[in-house]
């Protein structure tokens, strides 16, 4: 697993203040779970991020380990009156998380560019 922070200060999400996107390839389990919370849980506490986004493209596997950090992330998220949205979920990672549940609590768009267009 690689995880890449891609920040709104390097020019991914114009005109969208307070929103991060994070990008997630590979497979994530437990053997690597720390990697993508040391890049993700700064995010959750930090001012200048409101939205969170995962792009879940390039992801091809998680277990049931990341599936409970994702419903963490979203019970602090809104707790702090913040948002988590999934983009581009491939047709293998989007079964898990509809199986799951996650896909009823958390919003899942089909293009950066959708998901970008329901944040105000």
């Amino acid at each position: 697993m690689s995880v890449l922070s891609v920040l709104k200060e390097r020019g991914e999400l114009p005109e969208k203040n307070n929103v991060k996107l994070v990008s997630l390839t590979g497979e994530i389990d437990e053997t690597n779970l720390g990697e993508l919370k040391d890049v993700v849980d700064p995010l959750l506490v930090s001012e200048d991020c409101q939205v969170l986004l995962f792009n879940l493209k390039e992801l091809s596997f998680i277990n049931s380990m990341v599936i409970s950090y994702f419903t963490n992330i979203y019970t602090k998220l809104t707790e702090l009156n913040k948002k988590i949205i999934f983009v581009e979920a491939n047709n293998q990672i989007l079964d898990i998380l509809d199986l799951v549940g996650l896909t009823t609590i958390i919003d899942n768009h089909n293009t950066l560019r959708e998901a970008l267009e329901t944040i105000d």
